[in-house]
């Protein structure tokens, strides 16, 4: 069966993934655990690289405006006044 070409595969390095999805490698890693994210794949004895069209498959399966886990909001005591001689500096 004669097809279309296939467009070669292209694979992405680290700083470049990290640079696309906005997470540091960290943060890839421990999804790669988890089985929430694409892994990467062996180039050379000491190199991986990751699949441009897995990582653009991931990208665009995220929900939009919604992060992974909600950032929990800061804790805010009572405002104490300022000493006298604080506020006159």
């Amino acid at each position: 069966m004669i097809g279309q070409p296939q467009a070669p595969v292209r694979l992405l390095r680290l700083p470049d993934v990290t640079r696309l999805v906005g997470l540091s490698a960290a943060s890839v890693y421990r999804l790669i655990s988890k089985g929430q994210f694409p892994h990467q794949v062996r180039i050379m004895e000491r190199a991986v690289g990751w699949r441009r069209d897995e990582i653009d498959q991931w990208i665009t399966s995220r929900p939009a405006g919604q992060s992974e886990t909600p950032r929990p909001q800061p804790r805010r005591g009572p405002r104490l006044p300022v000493p006298a001689e604080a506020a006159a500096l």
